[in-house]
């Protein structure tokens, strides 16, 4: 059963807004401007989120959504999340929603996930780690218009230590990963690549396994180090989002912010 349907919908929206950009509502309460704080959690991380998203709808294709910086504030923070999502999916319907909570399970624990994530918050797709193998996967792959993005190298200098281990192939254990998702997890066309902008020549190699058929989500872009420049790797390509969080959200106007990471993205490629 092919079900890309994400990945056709987000290409359609990069190619009809000229943009590759996902934001990351990494929203941190205690980081929020006084002014924005309201009587309650929820009202002032959910205000900070609308206004930010009001203000870069149209350079955006997808904001990406770090569940701990809510759910670490318990039932305010949920309400917080839930409202976010809701607006979102409500107002921006033609933009997709990722959840950023590494919430690989299997089997029944599967399940309840996509109730959660799929259901209750309304996410299109989720990151996973592959630690489980393919049943990391396998209760995702027929769940019409979502996805999932197995992370094959994260942007953190110990992820080295893991990721970069070689095999007795000579393989890297994530060139091993990336084999796997774009050969033989990828059946259905909606378990996707996750990637690093810190590691450029990482990231080369992983997009040479996954090949043009793959669509890659690339962090790290802004607060975490990674260079616009090496985006060059995609050129001419719509296959690709990358995302930045904390330099947008926390920027004086993170729309000006926004649009010039956009630009600079699309005249690298």
């Amino acid at each position: 059963m092919i079900n890309a349907g994400f990945k056709h919908q987000l290409s359609g929206e990069i190619e009809k807004k000229r943009s590759h950009l996902c934001i990351g509502l990494d929203t941190d309460y205690q980081k929020l401007p006084k002014k924005i704080k309201a009587k309650s959690i929820s009202s002032s991380i959910f205000n900070f989120n609308k206004k930010i998203i009001d203000e870069t709808n149209d350079l955006v294709v997808a904001y990406k959504i770090n569940l701990v910086f809510y759910l670490a504030y318990g039932l305010e923070g949920w309400k917080a999340l839930k409202k976010t999502t809701k607006y979102i999916k409500q107002k921006y319907p033609q933009i997709k929603l990722i959840a950023e909570c590494k919430r690989t399970e299997i089997g029944w624990c599967a399940k309840m996930a996509i109730k959660e994530l799929f259901g209750k918050l309304q996410f299109d797709a989720s990151n996973i780690m592959p630690w489980y193998g393919e049943e990391s996967v396998a209760e995702y792959r027929n769940l019409k218009g979502k996805a999932l993005f197995v992370i094959c190298h994260d942007t953190n200098i110990s992820a080295t230590e893991i990721q970069d281990i070689a095999l007795k192939n000579n393989q890297k254990m994530y060139e091993y990963v990336t084999g796997l998702v774009a050969n033989k997890w990828n059946k259905t066309g909606n378990v996707l690549i996750e990637a690093a902008l810190t590691y450029p020549q990482v990231l080369r190699r992983i997009v040479q396994i996954g090949g043009n058929n793959q669509f890659y989500l690339v962090v790290g872009l802004g607060s975490q180090g990674g260079e616009i420049s090496d985006l060059k790797i995609f050129k001419n390509k719509k296959n690709f989002i990358v995302s930045a969080s904390r330099s947008i959200i926390y920027a004086s106007s993170p729309r000006k912010q926004a649009e010039k990471y956009r630009q600079e993205i699309e005249a690298a490629i």
